[in-house]
């Protein structure tokens, strides 16, 4: 190495060190000399095991028997307290102020997950033994079978205890613990099961990062490793990964991401939810129609998207504004009505069953217009409208991308997201224009994208069909 660095006054120690590391611990033996667990307690490097180590790595355990399992009750005990009441009375919250239809429908999907994972518990297993590292996974099949079942049980149990008088009584802890339905199964244990070993170092900051190394046996080095560590902090005497802590940041339970979730299924409008958690239900019907390995695949591929699409064909099939009720001039897609810009042409086109607004002109230059029942209004909404737009042009793959505008502003009263972005090579120039639009009073919101080849023009007939588009008749 020194004769290599006189070579190259620029050589990286720290690369160098890295290097060395990898190489001098890559091996199984020196893996299996530093476990922490079993035989001599030992930590990171063969030192003896901190005990912060000992018990982030059995916090880790927890997590991992819990979900072998389908047991909660110690995944559950392991949490501050505080976080598990914060959970409980948002999910009560809920529970007393959901539409009677919308809380069915809810159980309805409990219900169906669970029927889900236990009768296609075959093709769910195929599927996760068809990753990179299906050769050294540890589990067979049969196995994987019954660890899918067992949570399909555990859904069922879910199903069966959650009434909604006790979940707005704010027992959802005990419905947590209800027992898993139809299913006898054997109990694992991560640590008597042939997975890798669990390795834990502590952090400068007093966190520790816990790791499991790849299933070949490479070997965990702090900093180094490919492995991606998860990291936990102590929090009132337990040991919780930080992630899940951060979504109760500063330790506010009530500021949590999780109970803003579970206070916003109280929230939501009656047709919005409904509109969600019947998309939810026609994907899950289909996934239980599959009867190979493909179109189950496909289906598990693209459910985001199917999700999408069926909230999207459940609420276009229920028109609420028809084009013979309005006057000359105006159009609707049943939802929002809105006017063409001059010289504009009007029609529409089907993509995934979906029906979409088209608004062509004469040199090309395009429209397209979507709306759809959206509660959440935040940048986050706008950024994945964004990106599915971008990520579905394959025109875009081969030109230079430069942002002209990114904005939030006012259009009548409705918050509306605006970007616009210059995009280009030798032969072509193409102005791409991304606009969404709510409306608090009714939950509903339009989605624009414009394709111009003058972008002064693009701006103006950009800003005329949005200050024309109105959410009610």
């Amino acid at each position: 190495k020194a004769e290599r660095g006189k070579k190259n006054k620029k050589e990286d120690v720290t690369s160098v060190l890295a290097n060395y590391w990898k190489a001098t611990m890559s091996s199984r033996a020196l893996v299996m000399a530093f476990r922490n667990g079993k035989g001599p307690k030992q930590g990171f490097g063969g030192y003896p095991a901190k005990p912060e180590e000992i018990a982030a790595k059995r916090a880790m355990e927890t997590i991992l028997n819990a979900l072998l399992n389908a047991e909660l009750k110690p995944f559950l005990d392991s949490l501050p307290s505080d976080w598990v009441k914060a959970v409980s009375d948002a999910a009560a919250g809920a529970a007393q102020t959901m539409d009677e239809d919308a809380w069915k429908a809810l159980m309805g999907i409990m219900r169906q997950s669970g029927q889900l994972l236990i009768k296609k518990s075959d093709l769910l297993a195929e599927l996760l033994h068809e990753g990179e590292d299906a050769a050294s996974f540890p589990l067979s099949k049969a196995e994987t079978r019954a660890i899918i079942e067992n949570w399909g049980g555990k859904l069922l149990g879910f199903h069966a205890s959650a009434t909604r008088e006790k979940v707005a009584a704010g027992r959802l802890a005990e419905i947590l613990l209800a027992p898993k339905q139809g299913i006898g199964k054997k109990k694992n244990d991560w640590r008597t099961l042939p997975f890798p070993e669990i390795v834990a170092h502590v952090q400068s900051d007093g966190d520790v990062e816990v790791t499991i190394p790849a299933w070949e046996g490479a070997a965990f080095v702090p900093g180094v490793s490919d492995a991606s560590p998860d990291i936990f902090s102590k929090i009132e005497d337990k040991w919780v990964m930080k992630e899940l802590s951060q979504l109760f940041e500063g330790r506010s339970a009530w500021r949590s991401q999780v109970v803003k979730a579970l206070n916003a299924l109280g929230s939501h409008d009656t047709k919005t939810l409904m509109q969600r958690l019947q998309g939810i239900s026609a994907a899950l019907r289909k996934a239980e129609a599959c009867t190979d390995m493909k179109s189950f695949a496909a289906v598990f591929n693209n459910l985001e998207l199917l999700l999408s699409i069926e909230s999207l064909k459940e609420y276009q099939g229920n028109v609420e504004i028809r084009q013979s009720e309005l006057p000359k001039g105006e159009l609707t897609d049943g939802h929002v009505v809105f006017k063409l810009p001059n010289d504009w042409a009007f029609g529409v086109e089907t993509n995934n069953e979906v029906v979409i607004c088209s608004l062509t002109k004469k040199d090309n230059s395009c429209i397209m217009l979507i709306s759809a029942l959206e509660a959440n209004d935040s940048k986050e909404s706008f950024e994945e409208f964004y990106s599915n737009a971008v990520s579905a042009n394959n025109l875009l793959k081969n030109l230079s991308r430069q942002m002209l505008t990114d904005k939030e502003t006012s259009v009548n009263g409705h918050k509306c997201y605006y970007r616009i972005l210059e995009c280009k090579d030798a032969e072509t120039l193409v102005y791409l224009h991304f606009a969404l639009m709510f409306d608090s009073g009714t939950g509903k919101m339009v989605g624009l994208n414009g394709y111009f080849f003058e972008n002064e023009k693009g701006v103006k007939s950009m800003m005329d069909l949005l200050h024309s588009i109105r959410f009610h008749r």
